[in-house]
């Protein structure tokens, strides 16, 4: 059942592995390459703090809860603003950057990202949950934070947008 486990998180090292490789061929300044390259090592990472099993816990959740089959899901939201939460916040802030640095501007399509990030990775959980007993927590908090560090992301790209920095690392042309 382990190894059931660890298939998300596998095949999403294969995509990064595969991209790393279809970048590097790709005739294009460098600024652009490193930005894609570190886009697919970001979602590497989110893929393994988000949809690997939990071997870890910042905080212990005093959260009201209900169990939905294998699921732990709390369903209250600003129960338990430990930590965790906080980090949480943080870990969807590059997206919002990356959003900006690949994708053309709208602050439409930020926020349905954020949207989709929050529900998707949430969903996503609660249905590895049911399929292979991953041991993750679906929690309403969640969706929050990965919509919130998102749109925070996006305004940080926003305020920076004309500048010498953003213009080299930027994929998508204006």
């Amino acid at each position: 059942m382990w190894f059931l486990q660890m298939v998300p998180f596998l095949i999403m090292i294969g995509v990064v592995l595969w991209q790393t490789w279809r970048l590097t061929r790709r005739d294009q300044a460098w600024g652009p390459k490193i930005t894609l390259m570190a886009f697919w090592v970001y979602a590497l990472a989110i893929v393994a703090l988000c949809l690997a099993p939990t071997f870890y816990h910042f905080g212990a959740h005093q959260a009201s809860y209900i169990w939905i089959g294998r699921a732990m899901v709390i369903y209250r939201p600003f129960q338990d603003l430990d930590l965790e939460y906080w980090l949480n916040l943080l870990l969807t802030l590059p997206l919002g950057i990356f959003f900006g640095l690949t994708q053309r501007w709208s602050w439409r399509n930020l926020l349905g990202l954020g949207l989709l990030m929050g529900f998707g990775l949430e969903t996503i959980q609660f249905g590895l949950d049911q399929l292979i007993d991953l041991q993750r927590v679906v929690d309403i908090d969640d969706v929050i934070t990965n919509f919130g560090g998102t749109v925070v992301g996006g305004g940080v790209y926003w305020c920076l947008r004309n500048t010498r920095l953003v213009a080299y690392f930027q994929v998508a042309k204006k």
